[in-house]
């Protein structure tokens, strides 16, 4: 499963509405993801390259959380790591409502 498919899984599981919307540029397909809690907002941002020799699938780029209680910041990955200063991606979508 890819970064994409994992983290549109794993907030469904948590409760969490998702729009998405796709663009094209060039060879690689940018798809932003805006999942929705109550006031909180998450957004996640990835890419397929094709023009990688690796069999890339939805590579992460980047994202961001506003939970509407004037905590908000940058994602800059999909799963914790140990001494990470920011949320992941996963820690952003375990938020409760």
């Amino acid at each position: 499963m890819n970064y994409r498919d994992h983290t549109v899984k794993y907030a469904a599981e948590r409760g969490w509405e998702h729009v998405t919307a796709s663009m094209a540029l060039g060879t690689t397909k940018v798809t932003v993801d805006e999942f929705r809690k109550g006031k909180k907002i998450v957004v996640a941002t990835f890419m397929d390259v094709d023009a990688l020799k690796e069999n890339w699938s939805s590579y992460w780029t980047l994202g961001h959380y506003d939970f509407g209680d004037g905590r908000h910041d940058r994602i800059e990955a999909v799963q914790s790591r140990p001494g990470q200063s920011r949320l992941s991606l996963e820690q952003a979508l375990d938020e409760p409502a």
